[in-house]
C-alpha cells in the first residue's frame, strides 16, 4: 500500500478531478488510453489508503480502471495479432510478401 505524495490527491473528489484533467483527447491512440487507465488505477489505490471514508468507493474505481486497462490491452494485442497475421499471409521468401512487421514498443 502506497499513500499518495504531498502534491497528489488525498480524497476521492480530488482523485476524480485529477483523472478528469488528464483524460486523453478523443481519438488518442490505444497506448495513451492504456497508460491513462493504469495511472488512474494506481492513483485510486493510493487514495483509498488515505480517504478511509470513501475506501470502498475508491476500491470500486481501482477495479473499474483495471478492467478498462485490460480491455485496452486486449484491443492492442488484437490489433498487433491482426497485423502479424496479415503480414504472414501469402508470399514467398525474398519477394517482400509475408514479412513480419514488429510493433513499435510503447513507452
Amino acid at each position: 500500500m502506497t499513500a499518495p505524495g504531498e502534491n497528489e490527491p488525498q480524497t476521492l473528489k480530488d482523485a476524480h478531478a485529477v483523472a478528469s484533467a488528464r483524460r486523453p483527447k478523443p481519438g488518442s491512440n490505444l497506448e495513451t488510453w492504456l497508460k491513462f487507465h493504469q495511472a488512474n488505477a494506481r492513483m485510486y489505490r493510493a487514495v483509498s489508503d488515505v480517504d478511509r471514508g470513501h475506501h470502498h468507493e475508491l476500491r470500486y474505481w481501482v477495479g473499474y480502471e483495471e478492467r478498462k486497462a485490460e480491455e485496452v490491452a486486449a484491443q492492442i494485442a488484437d490489433r498487433q495479432s491482426k497485423l502479424v497475421n496479415r503480414d504472414h499471409k501469402g508470399g514467398t521468401p525474398g519477394d517482400g510478401e509475408g514479412q513480419v512487421s514488429r510493433p513499435i514498443p510503447a513507452g
